[in-house]
């Protein structure tokens, strides 16, 4: 399903996860938020690994392991990442994958993937892995959420869909603007 949520998106997911056998494959765009949110569980104790273009040829071969032997139950990899051929028949073929995440999900619209254009072609992952998926955004207009139901075929070939919204009230975030004066720095 898809979650339009203003905060705790990653609790929707994280949580039941850690419920369930198997592991929970994490697809985010978003490299330094991915690198946070896995020392974050990892400091709680929590079996999480990032894959990504940040992590060394040898630290993956670990990280490969511990998927095969079950000891990761999140695991979180940049959309370019996952769509290597040679990484992606590890996945399907070595690792207990149970549920598919793509958080940040707005880019694999065709309203927001110039940022990242391969996040588009995550949706494989949805025929290749059969396995439940949810799709988080914070940010998707109409038109972005109705692309992505489309681009992942949600409620499509078998798949069922439900979708969540809530609605975008923080107040602890106000914008301030003032014009700009002669010493810009100071100001700042």
């Amino acid at each position: 399903y898809i979650a339009k949520t203003g905060s705790g998106k990653s609790l929707v997911y994280q949580l039941p996860i850690l419920a369930m056998e198997g592991l929970a494959l994490i697809v985010s765009p978003l490299i330094s938020l991915m690198s946070d949110q896995v020392q974050s569980l990892k400091d709680k104790g929590i079996r999480a690994e990032e894959y990504n273009s940040t992590v060394g040829v040898r630290t993956k071969k670990a990280i490969e392991l511990k998927i095969k032997n079950g000891e990761v139950d999140l695991l979180y990899a940049a959309p370019e990442t996952i769509l290597s051929p040679l990484f992606l028949d590890f996945l399907t073929n070595e690792a207990n994958i149970k549920y598919l995440v793509l958080d940040e999900a707005h880019t694999i619209s065709s309203y927001g993937n110039d940022f990242r254009p391969r996040y588009k072609d995550v949706k494989v992952l949805r025929e290749i892995l059969n396995v439940p998926c949810i799709a988080l955004t914070a940010t998707a207009d109409e038109n972005t959420e109705a692309d992505i139901i489309e681009t992942l075929k949600l409620g499509k070939k078998g798949f069922d869909f439900l979708e969540l919204r809530q609605h975008l009230d923080r107040p602890s975030i106000f914008y301030n603007t003032s014009p700009k004066k002669i010493n810009a720095k100071k100001q700042i």
